[in-house]
């Protein structure tokens, strides 16, 4: 088997030395590695590197003599292949060529753009090699029979690959036009006679064929290098066989003057899917400079070298529309080429000269059915496409079309969308699963499926008829300008179907002008008008001008979809002014009045404040700890007193954490709290003791999922005191206390609805806490003592007023009480321990704790830009039942001073309010 379809031209130069810089900017590949290939500045490549094809993820087959893999053109670029003859893969690390002419035109497709000698026209694809042609190793012509079997096994073997381009530069007969003998074989197409002649001789080559016809290859293959009037049998088969002429490429060669080359066979029969591309000249100076194997750069000319810009082009359009099926590839190349003396498709240049900077942007001419399925991919067809064919569109994705279109067979929406953004002249025809769209201008339209006029607001303009059948839509969208889309049309316009109004918001007092007939009459109505707007109703007016639509507020309540306490008061508040919203509020209420039964919820949410009313229940139960402080401190006096070694001084730093789970719809908070409280005490008597303490502490409370967070500085004062009445190895403990506490606060929240707002504010705390209890200790063990004890608590809390400000949600609020007591009954246990010389105490205790009082927190809130809107929010609840538990060891430090760690803990109802501590404790 032969190379029959090439010419072979040394090179009368060296490869290029001269290392260049690959840093062009993206409009300006035109550089020196770009120049010396010619033929890529023939197709006019760089326009398709300009938009940023260049054939990165497709693979390109090739079948010939094989491929010098190792050359440095092709690091990266082997995307495998098969050695028919050593039988073994083609890798990256291992192919060869003994020929040169794969090699040659292998680089012409794919060569690296490494700013050394040349680059190929895909210059990121990657080369699939069947090594199937053994030009060298052969020592006889062979056969028709050997010849047969030969192609095939390149053919079946490149069916594996499962390839969307292969390339085929070679051909079936052994004519030359110096050998007048050689003339009486066939030498082209025409000279079989028939398909039955053909199928006689290369039978196994048909089915090879056909098996890559059903894989959906594109065949690029050269025409032949005879001077024939018509192709070689192989690139003109479709003119007996038209099962292959949707996947065929027929390539004749041109010179560098851009007219056909003297050595060409011309398209002949072909015309239909021939195109011309550059092949170099007669003249051996003047070839195509590509790669060589064993490394460098040699100039070649022939339709072979013709057929590889073609391939190369296909893998750049490949990339562009990786939807594309051989056919659309084909019509894509053949349409957009460029028109050679003759207008239109001839006999001896087919369709043109390639023009791969046209073919990225999509056909150029609808010549049949164009069917394409954009499997979900959103593309553009920017070119001016003409033509007697149609656009089907199937499948999902969606096609632009920005050109000035002529073509006569006009366009069916199946599937996904048609976006007109240019001028079309023919009817479409939008079927139950199609849209269309865009700002274009169309003739008439059939609507069984969807019509959404621009992209996002636009205006359609339709010269000639809209008809809307049953079933169909019109999707109408308006903005926040109060703009909506418009169907503009010429003609008659027959309503049915849906009308569905989309984005928003929608407004009251606002006509929104959605269709506009300019000469034309308007006949029936929409049966239904489909929107997600449950506190809005739409009405509509239709007249011969057009049609209209507006919204009013209907009698559902904003709070019919909500659940919680908090929401039903906000909502019913900002309610009463949802007829004539206040200016100040609009974008609030836009996103109100335009919710739905699901959002409406979170928009209350944002805007209740609630984050504000746990603030005070995170300080109500914080307050237990510092009762809890003052409890272990006094007590722990008394049982150290007993035995005359009461340490006056003291110091505990403290760190709280704690946690409420949301009730009722109010949201979880937390508070994290640290600081010291230093303390004094000292002796009344023999049994009595009494002792002041100050404290400061840094906090934070955070109700994340109202976005609202808190700063607090907590500053408190707290007297002390306590008696045991002492009975043997048993005493009774008397313990109380009180203090007063001053609270900083700095609030900040952000709110969502109507608009991104972070409202601030700062305000003061006041709090007051009174405490007593009762204890029974006695003595269990030489060194241990129980304990069991009944104490009572009073807290009050009083929140100052305030005012956000940061924009329309603001809200302002009066000064609050609220007021808690608690009784608790306990045991707890305390034991005297050594460790090493030192003297310890270990000390453990459990209660059950009952609160009641103002165990959900309230806000009275009003809008500060509505102050009639006023409602009462909740913050989280405490706990009404509580387990307490206490843990603490101390141990001596010497004569004078003793350290310790406590944990205070309750957990109930959700809530858990942990406190860990360190002390110290001093004398003199």
């Amino acid at each position: 088997m032969k190379n029959t379809n090439k010419r072979r031209i040394p090179t009368t130069f060296a490869a290029l030395l001269t290392l260049i810089s690959l840093s062009a900017s993206a409009e300006n590949f035109d550089t020196p590695e770009y120049r010396q290939q010619y033929g890529l500045a023939m197709i006019n490549a760089a326009q398709a590197y300009q938009q940023g094809f260049t054939g990165q993820g497709v693979r390109v087959g090739v079948i010939d003599s094989g491929i010098f893999s190792l050359h440095p053109e092709f690091l990266g670029r082997i995307g495998g292949g098969w050695d028919i003859y050593n039988n073994r893969a083609i890798t990256q690390n291992w192919g060869i060529d003994l020929e040169g002419h794969g090699t040659h035109v292998s680089g012409i497709i794919a060569a690296n753009r490494n700013g050394i000698g040349m680059h190929g026209v895909a210059f990121n694809s990657q080369i699939v090699m069947i090594r199937s042609d053994d030009d060298g190793e052969g020592e006889e012509e062979e056969s028709y029979e050997q010849e047969d079997i030969a192609f095939a096994r390149g053919w079946n073997r490149a069916a594996t690959f499962n390839l969307p381009i292969l390339n085929a530069s070679l051909g079936y007969n052994g004519c030359d036009p110096g050998d007048s003998g050689s003339l009486a074989e066939p030498c082209n197409i025409l000279d079989y006679g028939n398909a039955g002649n053909i199928e006689e001789r290369y039978p196994r080559s048909l089915e090879g064929l056909r098996a890559l016809t059903r894989g959906d290859t594109l065949m690029v293959i050269s025409t032949g290098n005879e001077q024939q009037p018509s192709p070689d049998m192989l690139a003109g088969l479709p003119h007996y066989f038209d099962e292959f002429e949707d996947n065929w490429v027929a390539v004749a060669a041109l010179g560098e003057d851009g007219q056909l080359a003297g050595y060409s066979n011309l398209c002949g029969v072909a015309a239909q899917w021939c195109i011309s591309a550059p092949g170099g000249d007669w003249d051996e100076t003047r070839g195509i400079y590509s790669t060589k194997t064993g490394g460098g750069y040699v100039r070649m000319s022939g339709t072979s070298m013709a057929a590889p810009h073609v391939a190369g082009a296909a893998a750049l359009v490949k990339e562009a529309f990786p939807f594309f099926k051989a056919y659309h590839l084909q019509q894509t190349l053949l349409t957009t080429a460029t028109d050679i003396g003759v207008a239109g498709v001839d006999s001896t240049y087919g369709w043109g000269a390639l023009n791969v900077g046209k073919a990225v942007k999509g056909p150029g001419a609808f010549t049949d059915d164009f069917a394409v399925d954009t499997l979900g991919y959103n593309a553009t067809f920017s070119n001016d496409i003409g033509g007697n064919g149609k656009l089907i569109k199937l499948g999902q994705g969606s096609i632009t079309l920005t050109g000035t279109n002529s073509y006569q067979g006009g366009t069916d929406i199946v599937g996904g969308k048609v976006v007109m953004n240019g001028i079309q002249t023919s009817t479409t025809t939008v079927r139950t699963g199609g849209t269309l769209g865009g700002t274009g201008t169309i003739q008439d339209v059939q609507n069984y499926g969807v019509v959404a006029p621009g992209n996002s607001i636009g205006t359609l303009n339709i010269f000639g008829d809209y008809t809307a059948y049953p079933g169909s839509r019109l999707e109408i969208e308006v903005n926040e300008n109060n703009a909506t889309d418009v169907l503009q049309v010429t003609g008659n316009v027959q309503l049915d179907g849906t009308l569905a109004l989309e984005g928003g918001p929608f407004r009251q007092g606002v006509d929104y002008n959605f269709l506009a007939v300019n000469g034309g009459t308007v006949s029936g109505t929409f049966a239904d008008i489909d929107t997600d707007l449950v506190f809005l109703s739409p009405s509509l007016r239709i007249n011969n001008s057009g049609a209209i639509f507006d919204v009013q507020r209907n009698n559902v309540a904003f709070s019919s979809y909500l659940t919680t306490s908090n929401q039903i008061a906000v909502a019913d508040a900002l309610d009463t002014l949802s007829s004539s919203p206040p200016a100040a509020m609009s974008a609030i209420f836009d996103d109100l009045l335009n919710s739905t039964q699901t959002s409406i919820s979170g928009l209350a949410d944002s805007l209740s404040g609630e984050g504000h009313a746990s603030v005070q229940s995170a300080l109500l139960q914080a307050a237990y700890q510092r009762t809890n402080r003052l409890s272990e401190r006094i007590g722990g006096a008394l049982d150290l007193a007993a035995s005359s070694s009461a340490y006056p001084l003291w110091v505990t730093f403290d760190n709280q954490w704690q946690s409420m789970n949301g009730r009722n719809g109010a949201a979880d908070t937390r508070y994290r709290n640290h600081g010291f409280t230093l303390g004094g005490d000292f002796s009344i008597g023999s049994d009595w003791r009494a002792g002041l303490a100050v404290g400061y502490s840094d906090g934070r409370v955070e109700t994340d999922a109202r976005q609202t967070s808190t700063d607090a500085d907590n500053y408190a004062v707290s007297l002390y005191s306590g008696k045991s009445w002492r009975n043997g190895n048993s005493r009774l403990n008397l313990l109380f206390g009180a203090s007063l506490s001053r609270h900083n606060l700095d609030a900040q929240r952000t709110v969502s609805t109507g608009g991104a707002q972070t409202l601030t504010t700062d305000y003061h705390g006041y709090g007051r806490q009174l405490f007593a209890e009762l204890g029974y200790a006695f003595q269990v063990s030489p060194a241990g003592m129980l304990e069991p004890y009944a104490s009572v608590a009073w807290s009050s809390l009083k929140t100052r007023g305030f005012t956000e400000s940061g924009g329309a949600a603001a809200l302002t609020a009066e000064s609050r009480t609220d007021t808690v007591g608690t009784m608790t009954l306990g045991i707890r246990g305390l034991t005297h321990v050594s460790v090493g010389k030192k003297q310890a105490r270990l000390r453990a205790g459990i209660g059950w704790r009952y609160a009641a009082g103002d165990l959900t927190p309230t806000r009275l809130m009003q809008f500060v830009a509505a102050p009639t809107a006023t409602y009462t929010v909740e913050g989280t609840a405490l706990a009404r039942n509580a387990l307490v538990m206490e843990l603490g060891a101390e141990v001596d430090l010497g004569r004078y001073s003793t350290l310790g760690l406590a944990y205070n803990g309750q957990f109930g109802d959700g809530t858990s309010d942990n406190a860990g501590s360190v002390n110290l404790r001093v004398r003199f």
